[in-house]
């Protein structure tokens, strides 16, 4: 096993993370078409390229697809998203897939980590394997599934201190995967025996947190209405000893705000419903637009020049923006007023969303300052300094000791 040279197809955060990871151990080589993003992670991650040829164990990263040639196993951790109209975009897959099946040789693993819906593997995915290699699953090569877990964000946990879900095509990829993952992960691995039970797995544990979101949201919106602090609810009933303790807030990101997107389509196929799923995502996709206009409410009795938004990324103390709620509100704000927007989780914000982001604060006078995601660094920030003498200051979560109003 020690002899296998490993691929990972797909650089971001969970990717790389592994690329690190079994490097430590294998000979691995990490794949990304975006040059740019090589540029970044071989300028930040010097300490993990070993240059001595003579070590075998050692990460590569390159944007060049001729090295992932001759490699004994392919790991898939590109994106899966959804368009416009919530349905899964799977061109990353198809691509990646297409790719793989010309240099698949005997014997080779496919392991795929992207967010799957219960079958893709089994339906999609093999057959255009098997159609560009000419070779036969589970006589010429294996395939699994073994979902990726990273929680990005506060208290992070890498990939080898996460528990990992394995499967595989048939008792002896299973066995081989497992073995594989075992291998460096810390934590431990749980086999399951079915590549559908993989798939599901993932489905399951997001959509659970976003159906409880969605319920503390919906909550929170009606406590507001009769004069109820949900959080000191929250605090009540977290004595008792089984309550599951879920916040309100907005929902971003590529997995909470995805997944079950990816549910509710599988379902449609064999024409199944899944209701409660479907109004999770609809009442937490609604937060953009009631958080917006409540913000609008608290700022009516004032005259607004300019505004400043802190915090744009989709969850606290991360620096990602995909999916960010939070932007989308600072979008719709910005239709109104002037505003300035601060991150400084954020090292360079992407134009495509014809926003400018500061990262460092400026000596500018604001009339009103809102303050979205909830980063640490805002908890003690003193807002008050920034603002004119008339003026008002917005926390959506209330996390902030200088702020006069809270919205959740």
């Amino acid at each position: 096993m020690n002899d296998y040279k490993i691929c990972i197809i797909g650089l971001g955060n969970v990717g790389l993370d592994l690329a690190i990871n079994f490097s430590k151990k294998y000979h691995t080589i990490g794949f990304d078409i975006n040059r740019e993003l090589i540029k970044k992670i071989k300028s930040q991650n010097k300490k993990y390229f070993n240059t001595s040829e003579s070590s075998k164990n050692k990460l590569t990263v390159s944007y060049n697809h001729k090295l992932i040639i001759n490699c004994d196993i392919y790991i898939i951790t590109v994106p899966t998203p959804v368009d416009k109209k919530r349905i899964p975009n799977l061109d990353s897959i198809i691509k990646v897939t297409k790719l793989i099946s010309k240099y698949l040789k005997r014997n080779n693993i496919v392991i795929y980590e992207s967010t799957f819906y219960p079958g893709l593997t089994e339906e999609l995915c093999i057959p255009m394997l098997e159609k560009g290699s000419k070779l036969q699953i589970n006589q010429d090569f294996y395939v699994g599934y073994s979902p990726e877990r990273i929680n990005i964000g506060d208290n992070q946990k890498l990939s080898s201190e996460i528990i990992k879900i394995t499967s595989g095509s048939n008792k002896t990829a299973s066995k081989k995967i497992d073995d594989l993952y075992k291998s460096v992960i810390k934590a431990g691995t749980y086999s399951v025996d079915s590549i559908k039970v993989a798939e599901a797995t993932k489905m399951v544990e997001n959509c659970q947190r976003d159906l409880n979101i969605a319920l503390m949201n919906e909550l929170t919106r009606f406590f507001k209405r009769i004069d109820v602090d949900m959080n000191k609810v929250l605090d009540a009933a977290s004595t008792k000893w089984n309550f599951a303790r879920f916040s309100p807030g907005l929902v971003g990101g590529d997995c909470i705000a995805i997944d079950p997107y990816y549910l509710i389509h599988s379902a449609k196929k064999i024409n199944f419903d899944l209701p409660l799923v479907c109004l999770a995502r609809e009442t937490n996709e609604k937060m953009a637009d009631y958080i917006f206009s409540e913000i609008l409410k608290k700022i009516s009795s004032i005259k607004i020049q300019k505004l400043a938004f802190f915090g744009i990324s989709f969850k606290e103390n991360c620096g990602q923006i995909n999916n960010s709620m939070y932007l989308k509100v600072a979008k719709k704000l910005e239709k109104k007023f002037s505003v300035d927007i601060y991150d400084y989780m954020i090292e360079k914000y992407s134009t495509d969303h014809n926003l400018s982001n500061k990262i460092k604060l400026e000596n500018t006078k604001y009339d009103a300052i809102v303050i979205g995601t909830k980063h640490n660094k805002y908890k003690k920030l003193c807002f008050k300094k920034y603002l004119t003498k008339v003026n008002i200051t917005i926390d959506i979560h209330g996390t902030s000791i200088y702020s006069d109003h809270k919205i959740l």
